[in-house]
């Protein structure tokens, strides 16, 4: 039993010391802050919750071909496209962004060192 436990506390580590996996849970707090203040608001009736949370995330139909229709819902954008793009933009390109910035800085030093 003690090797389950430790086993899954491991999983969890490894779970949230990934880069990945904690940009992608800020970036989806960020986006989704609505949603967790009505979740955790004590004072409204559960079904008062869901009322509010189907306003604030509605259903939009998407037609495709043939009257095939998608109902997309601004969740689904809100709850993982949105937050995967950026988390994304944050893992892949920032980066590149900041070898650049701190290679400006660096010329930067050597040439008032010069002077």
């Amino acid at each position: 039993m003690k090797d389950i436990i430790n086993s899954f506390k491991a999983h969890l580590y490894e779970r949230t010391s990934s880069p990945l996996i904690g940009a992608f849970i800020f970036y989806w707090i960020i986006c989704n802050y609505k949603l967790i203040m009505i979740i955790f608001d004590g004072e409204m009736k559960l079904n008062e919750k869901f009322d509010l949370i189907k306003t604030i995330y509605p259903q939009e139909k998407i037609t495709l071909w043939n009257g095939f229709d998608i109902y997309y819902q601004i969740l689904l954008g809100n709850g993982l496209l949105i937050p995967l793009i950026i988390t994304l933009i944050y893992i892949l390109l920032l980066p590149y962004a900041s070898n650049y910035i701190y290679s400006l800085w660096i010329k930067h030093q050597n040439d008032l060192k010069k002077r």
